[in-house]
């Protein structure tokens, strides 16, 4: 298994490989046009199978019955989440000794019916102070076991401020929530959510994603929101999302 070098060349190669039709959210994307992610393969010189990993997602294309199959898949971190991916591959993963696999239904939601006036009349609840994303933040947010994988995807704090796009969050001038980008790419971001649970089901997640999405419908890019639960996909259609559809998706757990 080894990592496949971002070169030009391998660039076209990835954009062939992981069609369109396992495209549920901005994973694909983010590599191709920003070189984020990572992608792992059985060969560098001539690939066959491939290992997309996003924190703890994992996309998988091209032959499952490879040799290296296996060894892709001994490596997926406990309580990780495989998106779609080429034909055989859920089968296989679940078909795995010492591992047991969960099936999820995630649902993407689409961005086109959004009204950005309607969002600007969303306010920040009592209490708590709303901010956009700066290089102090971004520092604190790397810090912080709760909000450092915001940032996972970006080498480091400048390169978050500088390609990223996100706001906190704070409760006497402790950060309590967040709303970034997670991933970047040519059609947009990919949003990526988190309050404390002791603040949540106050507002405070509907007016820092209602910040975040009117900074990006504003520059004329997708907010893209592909929601892992029911809460998730609540959230948004009350910022005028509307449900697009459900796809699969598979929950991992080592034994």
């Amino acid at each position: 298994m080894e990592l496949l070098s971002l070169s030009k060349e391998n660039i076209q190669l990835l954009d062939n490989i992981f069609g369109e039709e396992i495209r549920f959210d901005f994973s694909v994307n983010s590599i191709i046009d920003s070189r984020m992610c990572n992608v792992y393969v059985d060969d560098a010189l001539l690939p066959t199978a491939f290992m997309l990993t996003n924190g703890i997602f994992r996309v998988f294309a091209g032959d499952c019955d490879s040799s290296a199959a296996n060894k892709f898949i001994e490596t997926i971190p406990n309580n990780s989440i495989v998106l779609p991916s080429h034909k055989g591959w859920f089968n296989k993963i679940s078909e795995t000794k010492n591992i047991s696999t969960e099936l999820l239904y995630r649902h993407s939601m689409s961005h086109n019916n959004i009204e950005i006036e309607n969002l600007k009349l969303i306010s920040t609840p009592e209490g708590y102070n709303l901010k956009r994303i700066d290089l102090i933040d971004a520092e604190l947010l790397s810090q912080s076991p709760d909000f450092k994988y915001h940032l996972q995807n970006f080498k480091n704090v400048e390169d978050f401020v500088n390609r990223g796009l996100g706001y906190i969050a704070k409760y006497r001038d402790v950060i309590i929530g967040a709303a970034t980008s997670a991933l970047v790419c040519e059609k947009g971001i990919e949003i990526n959510i988190m309050v404390l649970p002791i603040h949540r089901k106050n507002g405070v997640a509907l007016s820092l994603s209602a910040n975040l999405v009117i900074d990006v419908l504003s520059q004329k890019l997708i907010p893209n929101w592909d929601a892992g639960n029911l809460s998730s996909k609540l959230l948004a259609q009350k910022l005028g999302y509307e449900f697009d559809k459900s796809y699969e998706a598979i929950r991992v757990m080592t034994l």
